[in-house]
């Protein structure tokens, strides 16, 4: 709404900036309001898993990128040749998000695989 007109200006990135924004302020609010309901989070607890999400995350954005820009780079800027490059930089980074969040030892990691195990 009113945050992308005014970051629409930023260029490219202003509309995902103000969706981060929206979301990032609606998670604390969300925080804040089932802190008040449920009586106490742990929000060390919280804040830890954060991060180490923050960290996988940031390897699979690293990994995607050098993927993508590698066999870009290789392969050219045809159709075929910037989805095979687009497949193999989300496999990858996949790959990478999920050794990362193991060897972090997020905690989630655990119930999304339980939960993709027991929908097959």
């Amino acid at each position: 709404g009113v945050l992308d007109a005014s970051f629409y200006r930023f260029g490219i990135w202003g509309i995902p900036l103000s969706t981060s924004i929206v979301n990032v302020a609606g998670t604390a609010a969300l925080i804040v309001l089932l802190d008040r309901k449920l009586g106490h989070l742990d929000l060390r607890r919280t804040l830890d898993s954060v991060l180490r999400v923050i960290v996988a995350s940031a390897v699979l954005g690293a990994i995607s990128y050098g993927t993508w820009r590698g066999l870009h780079e290789v392969l050219g800027g045809s159709f075929l040749a910037a989805l095979l490059a687009l497949a193999a930089a989300l496999t990858v980074g996949i790959v990478g998000y999920l050794v990362s969040a193991r060897l972090l030892r997020v905690r989630e990691l655990d119930t999304l695989l339980g939960l993709l195990s027991r929908s097959r």
